[in-house]
Protein backbone atom coordinates (compact mmCIF):
# COMPACT_ATOMS: atom_id res chain seq x y z
CA UNK A 1 0.00 0.00 0.00
CA UNK A 2 1.23 3.30 -1.03
CA UNK A 3 -0.36 6.98 -0.89
CA UNK A 4 0.45 10.26 -0.97
CA UNK A 5 -1.22 13.86 0.37
CA UNK A 6 -1.08 17.39 -0.63
CA UNK A 7 -2.43 20.26 2.02
CA UNK A 8 -4.64 22.63 -0.41
CA UNK A 9 -5.24 24.53 2.89
CA UNK A 10 -5.04 24.50 6.74
CA UNK A 11 -8.16 22.42 6.96
CA UNK A 12 -8.23 20.45 3.91
CA UNK A 13 -5.96 18.12 2.28
CA UNK A 14 -6.31 15.84 -1.17
CA UNK A 15 -5.47 12.09 -0.75
CA UNK A 16 -4.15 9.72 -3.60
CA UNK A 17 -3.22 5.87 -2.61
CA UNK A 18 -2.57 2.55 -4.25
CA UNK A 19 -3.15 -0.57 -2.75
CA UNK A 20 -2.25 -4.51 -4.39
CA UNK A 21 -4.03 -7.28 -2.90
CA UNK A 22 -3.50 -10.97 -3.15
CA UNK A 23 -3.40 -14.74 -2.07
CA UNK A 24 -1.06 -17.33 -3.02
CA UNK A 25 -2.14 -20.57 -4.55
CA UNK A 26 -5.60 -21.57 -2.50
CA UNK A 27 -6.50 -25.60 -2.41
CA UNK A 28 -10.44 -26.22 -1.72
CA UNK A 29 -11.44 -29.58 -1.85
CA UNK A 30 -8.82 -30.48 -5.42
CA UNK A 31 -9.81 -27.20 -6.73
CA UNK A 32 -6.84 -24.56 -6.88
CA UNK A 33 -7.43 -20.85 -6.80
CA UNK A 34 -6.04 -17.50 -6.55
CA UNK A 35 -7.04 -14.14 -6.39
CA UNK A 36 -5.28 -10.64 -6.53
CA UNK A 37 -7.02 -7.11 -6.91
CA UNK A 38 -5.26 -3.68 -7.82
CA UNK A 39 -7.47 -0.83 -5.74
CA UNK A 40 -6.83 2.78 -6.38
CA UNK A 41 -8.53 5.61 -4.36
CA UNK A 42 -8.45 9.53 -4.50
CA UNK A 43 -10.40 11.71 -1.48
CA UNK A 44 -10.64 15.03 0.35
CA UNK A 45 -9.76 15.09 4.15
CA UNK A 46 -11.25 17.86 6.10
CA UNK A 47 -10.00 19.03 9.79
CA UNK A 48 -12.71 20.85 11.69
Amino acid sequence: MAGVAYPVSDQAEIRAGYRYFATTKADFKGTEATYGTHNFEAGVRFRF
